[in-house]
């Protein structure tokens, strides 16, 4: 009983601060893009697959990019950094398979990053995602800082 009573009252509390979206669907037009590569949808998804803009730190939970190929591209690398309300780098990573320099042949794809649970402090944090080709020292986009 007294489980499920704390279960209630930290599943109201995470609740209470919904300020953040937990969808970023860009329009053609706005979306970050190069001629070679559209971002077209960033999520973060619970465990479960549902989205979600309040995690809870005792879950895993993962963070999506949904992007467009328009042109092939060889060596792709997509990723993303983020950092607390402070500004401060927590973490960043990147699609393991761009160091095989395998070519992505247009289409839609999706770049995901699993968190598991207790990874996090509780706490505000931003995300930002980019991608690169050979030799990664130049974006082809990025999201505004």
């Amino acid at each position: 009983q007294m489980d499920a009573e704390i279960e209630t009252a930290i599943g109201s509390y995470l609740a209470e601060d919904s300020s953040s979206e937990a969808r970023i669907i860009w329009n053609q037009k706005d979306a970050p893009q190069s001629p070679e590569l559209r971002f077209l949808e960033a999520y973060i998804s619970s465990d479960e697959g549902n989205y979600t803009s309040i995690i809870d730190c005792r879950k895993g939970f993962f963070i999506n990019l949904k992007y467009e190929v328009i042109k092939p591209l060889n060596g792709l690398r997509i990723g993303f950094f983020m950092q607390n309300s402070e500004g401060l780098p927590i973490c960043g990573s990147n699609d393991p398979t761009a160091w095989l320099k395998l070519e992505k042949s247009p289409g839609t794809y999706v770049s995901r990053c699993f968190f598991p649970g207790y990874t996090l402090n509780s706490g505000k944090y931003s995300i930002y995602f980019g991608a690169d080709v050979p030799p990664y020292s130049t974006s082809l986009i990025t999201t505004p800082k």
